[in-house]
């Protein structure tokens, strides 16, 4: 939503400035006409040099205008088409996500259901000893697939597990270390908005990298009343960082970094970005009370 929000404002923007510009073209364009009229014994010729001069005027302010007009009608449309190109993404992703975590689970229950039923014939058998090893087995083996908590913070912990399962399905390397306070009085939209744009930028990295082993690292730790967040991924080589983006997806991607500035700007912190030509590193910091 911050995005979408983001994106309207912008083009507000230009058309108040394409807008500004034109009505100071034509006030000034007035007030010389008005200053002719008033100030000066014109005769009639010098009235026909005025409209000379005022059409000679209005053709260039006309056609700079069209340009200017037809400039930002060709920015809005590259805009909206990076942004329905960035949506249809993220949506493919998702599902293939869903599908993902429906088969996981459909093949968790039939191998509990199977573990039972042999559970069931072994006792009914008294094979206790048999059936001691299958719980055993059982046991590590829910161990192994039940839900892992990252962190005590439920919707950070929920943002982080389903990042991680997306960097599984994208064969992304995923490792994280949560630290946090015992009190964060950072709001749900805060962590939401930061954590989101901050793991997709990382996310969208890898997998324009053109590498093999592609990686994702995160940390958060705190120091007295700021939260200290690093993220290290993997990057293009061939793609040089300019604050703007390091991936094709300008549009989203710099959306994403101007979101998380913004949030860092509002909680007394600050963003720091570095290209290290294989990996680029995230370091944010900001005040958490």
């Amino acid at each position: 939503m911050k995005s979408i929000s983001k994106h309207q404002k912008q083009k507000k923007q230009l058309l108040k400035c394409l807008i500004f510009a034109i009505l100071s073209l034509i006030t000034a364009a007035a007030l010389t006409i008005f200053y002719f009229y008033t100030y000066q014994d014109f005769t009639e010729q010098d009235y026909t040099l005025v409209y000379i001069s005022t059409l000679v005027y209005s053709i260039p302010i006309f056609f700079i205008g069209a340009y200017v007009y037809i400039s930002l009608k060709e920015y809005y449309k590259k805009i909206d088409n990076d942004y329905l190109q960035a949506q249809e993404i993220a949506a493919k992703r998702q599902e293939q996500f869903l599908l993902q975590s429906q088969k996981q689970m459909q093949e968790q229950m039939s191998t509990a259901l199977a573990h039972f039923t042999k559970l069931e014939l072994l006792l009914k058998k008294n094979k206790t000893e048999d059936a001691r090893k299958l719980c055993t087995q059982f046991s590590s083996y829910f161990q192994g697939t039940r839900y892992k908590h990252y962190c005590k913070n439920d919707i950070l912990d929920v943002i982080i597990h389903t990042k991680k399962a997306e960097c599984d399905l994208l064969d992304i390397t995923f490792s994280c270390q949560i630290l946090l306070p015992e009190q964060m009085q950072l709001p749900a939209p805060v962590l939401i908005s930061l954590f989101v744009n901050l793991l997709n930028n990382g996310i969208e990295g890898c997998t324009s990298s053109g590498q093999e082993n592609l990686f994702l690292k995160l940390s958060v730790n705190y120091k007295g009343d700021f939260l200290l967040i690093r993220m290290e991924n993997s990057k293009n080589p061939s793609v040089t960082f300019t604050h703007t983006t390091t991936k094709p997806d300008t549009f989203s991607h710099g959306l994403g970094l101007l979101i998380i500035e913004e949030t860092a700007r509002q909680r007394d912190g600050s963003c720091h970005w570095q290209d290290k030509e294989i990996t680029f590193v995230s370091d944010i910091m900001l005040r958490y009370r």
